[in-house]
């Protein structure tokens, strides 16, 4: 039924004792606000709508897809037509290189240079030429001039057309470049006609390899023409175009005029440039065309190749047209289709809306009519079943409240709500215990501040995180204090919960715990210092037992020395080595006292650490080994290699005494080896850098490598070797009190390895 009639019906059902366009005019807004108006009139909109961007998007992907691809098209049209120009090209020269090793040119070339110019077999030589010439060129339509050139002075000696002979070319590049090999120009101005002209040329050599002239051959440009003859560009309204560097056109594909105009496009612009592109422009006719260009280096000329851009879209626009009306079309027809359908929907919605207004006035014994067995019947169905379960949960609700009710008065902890502005609105039974209150009306409506203390700033900290967890004292209504926990949160309508558990025991025990914390402290203190204090009188007593023993040993080696030189003569030889064995022994018990000294002192010097670097820690190694070996000619035999070391933070007198009691030790045991070998080297450990020195001496059994570092403990006897076991001691010692730590690998006879690490340098 159309749309009018159905305006028209409705319009006199609505009044049907006045005139029906009367009426319509009348009551025109209230048709409009009915719910089937307006459903049939959205069904028909989205419909539209739908078909509308269904339509769009497909025409955005035509118009994409044209567009590719043309430009696809275009793209590989212009490397297909490069290809053909350039292989066009290398055929010309291979041609002109084949002519150039003919017998008859090669030789009458050589003829023409030797003879004199005014014989009769100069002139015989120049017509067999010219006749060959002629020729070659009317048989070749590629070729519009061949000529052949003297190779000293550049003069034209033959050529197929007859007045140019004489000319001279010696400043043509043509005849440059062809004296050295084959030259293909690109396209340039000749300068006799004006025209633009591509030549060819090489070099003319007799038999034995000398070069006798100079063939040049002026190509067609005209050939050109057909090989950029495209149907399928130029039946669309395109072009293609070969460019010179004058903007003018030099071939299209079709009849180009002498008079034709210099072209300035944004692509002529460009592959003049010697650029390349594919894109959108406006040509010098002043049309919108998608073109690819492209420059051609062989030929010093640009190839452009365009379309029109209407013609690229011409099937999309096609397109659009068609989406366009069949939307509009299927608009109308979804309109006046829905509207008619609705009028079986909106109906038994109406009955619906009724029956709510009831249960919404109160009456929940209302329930709607099920008129049919439909989807409507269904709801109708649905409908009255929510109002069955909504009497229900109504009545469930009620019974939780009354028990949510009864745990929160019967709560063991405090619970309050608190107001947007901090005041209490609610509070439990267990609230006003803890606050030893009787009195409801003393509580409710205070601000919390007045019972608990809580700062601007906690405030905040609820504000920002919407929850927060504090300790305090509450101030109880008798004058005492209640240290309680509190946990805070913000509810969405802005109120604020608070519950507050007792944590008196709790608060009770952490004192106890603080008194007994503070008594293990100073304990450990009293402690500490009585360890210090016994720290000082062990190195005070070590110090003044080896200062004092060093005096009556020095007076026992100066009777032993009186003794001997008095009395020497007399002793018996056996006497003699009694009295060394007594001098040995009083030197070696002096030297133990001073190693004890030393020990002594590592305990009370102060650590003065500065940055090493390798340059220092080299220097304090050569010094090391030039007093060793002063002292000990045996140990200039050993080789040491002293490797690339890392830099540190160290004590430089203690680092020093590490490395010369390490470097002695490897000195002294590898010296009686064949090839006594001593490195030092280090490494970037872990705990920070680490420093080795290794040796090839007789080493030791590891399982004894934890006494090499102990007080007076050698693990070989006095004869083999001297020491008295504390060198490795305060090595250990030194290092240790910088903060590393040291250890020893070793096998029996195949040397020992002594590592050390310093800490790490703290940076700033």
């Amino acid at each position: 039924m159309p749309l009018g009639i159905l305006l028209y019906n409705e319009c006199k059902a609505m009044c049907p004792l006045r005139q029906p366009i009367g009426c319509l005019v009348k009551d025109i807004n209230q048709f409009f606000s009915r719910l089937q108006f307006r459903l049939a009139f959205g069904i028909a909109l989205i419909a539209f709508l739908a078909m509308l961007a269904a339509g769009s998007i497909f025409y955005m992907q035509v118009r994409a897809y044209q567009v590719g691809r043309w430009q696809s098209l275009l793209s590989d049209m212009a490397v297909t037509k490069t290809d053909t120009l350039q292989r066009w090209q290398s055929d010309q020269r291979r041609v002109v290189e084949m002519f150039a090793l003919v017998p008859t040119i090669r030789d009458e070339a050589d003829a023409l240079m030797t003879l004199d110019s005014g014989s009769l077999a100069w002139q015989e030589a120049h017509d067999v030429l010219a006749l060959l010439m002629d020729m070659i060129a009317s048989h070749e339509p590629y070729i519009d001039e061949m000529l052949l050139l003297g190779p000293a002075d550049g003069r034209v000696w033959v050529s197929s057309v007859p007045q140019h002979e004489g000319l001279y070319r010696a400043g043509d590049a043509f005849f440059v470049y062809g004296r050295r090999g084959t030259y293909v120009s690109g396209l340039y101005p000749w300068p006799v006609s004006r025209q633009t002209m591509a030549t060819i040329s090489t070099p003319v050599l007799s038999p034995d390899g000398r070069l006798v002239g100079v063939l040049a051959v002026h190509l067609n440009l005209s050939y050109l023409q057909r090989l950029l003859n495209d149907a399928s560009i130029l039946e669309s309204g395109g072009r293609l175009m070969l460019i010179d560097e004058y903007h003018h056109v030099v071939a299209s594909g079709v009849d180009v005029t002498d008079d034709a105009a210099a072209l300035h496009s944004p692509a002529v612009q460009h592959v003049l440039m010697h650029g390349s592109g594919l894109g959108k422009y406006v040509n010098d006719d002043g049309q919108k065309v998608l073109g690819v260009y492209r420059w051609l280096d062989t030929f010093q000329a640009g190839l452009i190749i365009e379309i029109p851009y209407s013609e690229v879209l011409a099937q999309a626009h096609s397109l659009a047209r068609k989406v366009l009306l069949s939307s509009v079309l299927l608009f109308f027809a979804l309109g006046i289709g829905g509207f008619a359908l609705t009028r079986f929907v909106v109906r038994p919605l109406e009955a619906l809306t009724a029956t709510i207004q009831k249960v919404r006035a109160g009456d929940m014994t209302a329930r709607a009519d099920i008129v049919s067995n439909d989807e409507l019947g269904l709801l109708a169905k649905q409908f009255n079943h929510m109002l069955d379960e909504l009497a229900q949960a109504y009545e469930s609700l009620r019974v939780q409240q009354i028990s949510y009710e009864m745990l929160f008065e019967e709560a063991p902890d405090g619970i309050v709500l608190l107001s947007a502005r901090h005041t209490i609105e609610i509070a439990n039974q267990g609230f006003m215990e803890l606050l030893q209150a009787s009195d409801d009306d003393l509580v409710f409506g205070e601000h919390i501040e007045n019972f608990v203390d809580i700062s601007t700033e906690a405030w905040q900290v609820l504000d920002a995180q919407g929850v927060l967890r504090l300790r305090d004292a509450m101030k109880q209504l008798d004058g005492g204090a209640l240290p309680v926990d509190i946990r805070c949160k913000r509810l969405p309508d802005e109120r604020i919960q608070m519950i507050f558990t007792d944590i008196s025991d709790q608060f009770r025990a952490e004192q106890l715990m603080q008194n007994m914390q503070a008594s293990l402290e100073k304990m450990v203190a009293q402690r500490t210092s009585e360890l210090q204090m016994a720290n000082q009188e062990l190195e005070a007593f070590t110090y003044s037992v080896s200062h004092d023993l060093r005096a009556p040993l020095r007076a026992i080696s100066g009777f032993l020395r009186m003794f001997i030189d008095r009395y020497g003569e007399g002793i018996p030889e056996d006497g003699r080595v009694l009295l060394q064995k007594v001098n040995d022994n009083s030197r070696r018990l002096s030297e133990l006292i001073q190693h004890l000294l030393v020990i002594s002192r590592l305990g009370r010097r102060a650590l003065k650490i500065r940055p090493l670097s390798a340059d220092d820690l080299r220097q304090i190694l050569l010094e090391i080994i030039d007093d060793l070996e002063m002292q000990h000619p045996d140990y200039e035999r050993v080789q040491v290699t002293l490797n690339d070391l890392l830099p540190c933070e160290a004590d430089p007198t203690l680092l020093r005494q590490v490395f010369e009691n390490l470097l002695s030790n490897a000195f002294k045991f590898s010296v009686k080896q064949d090839a006594p070998q001593v490195e030092v080297f280090s490494f970037q450990g872990m705990d920070g850098p680490a420093y080795a020195v290794r040796d090839n001496g007789v080493g030791f059994n590891m399982d004894y490598a934890d006494k090499v570092f102990m007080l007076f403990q050698r693990l070989h006897t006095d004869t083999d070797f001297e020491g008295h076991g504390v060198g490795l001691t305060i090595v250990r010692r030194i290092v240790m009190r910088h903060g590393g730590r040291i250890w020893a690998e070793s096998k029996p006879g195949q040397g020992t390895t002594f590592y050390f690490t310093l800490p790490k340098a703290e940076t700033a």
